[in-house]
């Protein structure tokens, strides 16, 4: 099993990119993935600190529930997680200026 994020404009062509990423990987490793599951890019779910949610896309694939089609429930899920990673990347960027700003006071 392979998990990739592409760029959207070759995320149209999914099965040509499909193809492409498993006959790399047999070149490269020697061992086909059984499944290449594709993603534009940025889809996706990361940690607090930007890494990919590996071990979660992992289980789910495990368990079956990887989709291969992105519903409109979960573009407004990855749209709804990135704007309030994006509200509280504010909050914090706020905070440390004030803290600046009140530590030049002093």
């Amino acid at each position: 099993f392979l998990l990739a994020e592409v760029k959207p404009e070759f995320y149209k062509d999914r099965k040509a990119i499909i193809s492409q990423i498993s006959k790399t990987v047999m070149q490269t490793v020697g061992i086909a993935p059984d499944q290449v599951v594709i993603y534009p890019r940025g889809f996706l779910t990361k940690t607090t600190s930007g890494k990919l949610q590996r071990t979660k896309y992992r289980e789910l694939y495990l368990k079956g529930k990887l989709k291969n089609k992105i519903s409109l429930k979960d573009r407004f899920k990855y749209f709804r997680f990135r704007v309030n990673l994006l509200i509280s990347m504010l909050f914090y960027f706020l905070s440390s200026k004030m803290k600046e700003k009140n530590h030049d006071l002093r």
